[in-house]
């Protein structure tokens, strides 16, 4: 289990398909207060990169967020470090730039709310 002190960026992969466009959803877990990848982001995106060049990717739009520790400033220049951590993993792994499109909201635009630990 993640560690209460982690937060996340999502990964939204657009995929288009024969019959419909489809939406998959991954979650890129980061270290309180950090951007970098620790192993486990690794494996994971490395994952949802082989399944990219394995499908007709029609776009990647990357999602950064934060929990509500420190100010909104520095929480928006943290996610959007985050976003662009995962940005950079997947240029550096061949995928295009035109492809890949990203957001960060900070605390703004939380996926669960702070109101405790879990």
């Amino acid at each position: 289990m993640k560690s209460i002190l982690q937060t996340l960026i999502i990964v939204f992969l657009t995929i288009n398909s024969v019959f419909a466009q489809e939406t998959e959803t991954e979650i890129i877990y980061f270290n309180s207060d950090k951007f970098e990848l620790d192993d486990d982001s690794r494996k994971k995106l490395e994952g949802i990169s082989e399944e990219i060049k394995g499908k007709a990717i029609t776009g990647i739009k990357i999602k950064g967020h934060t929990d509500n520790n420190g100010s909104l400033n520095y929480n928006e220049i943290l996610s959007k470090k985050r976003a662009m951590t995962v940005q950079s993993y997947f240029l550096s792994d061949g995928i295009a730039k035109n492809k890949i499109s990203i957001e960060y909201f900070g605390e703004v635009k939380p996926i669960v709310l702070n109101e405790n630990d879990q």
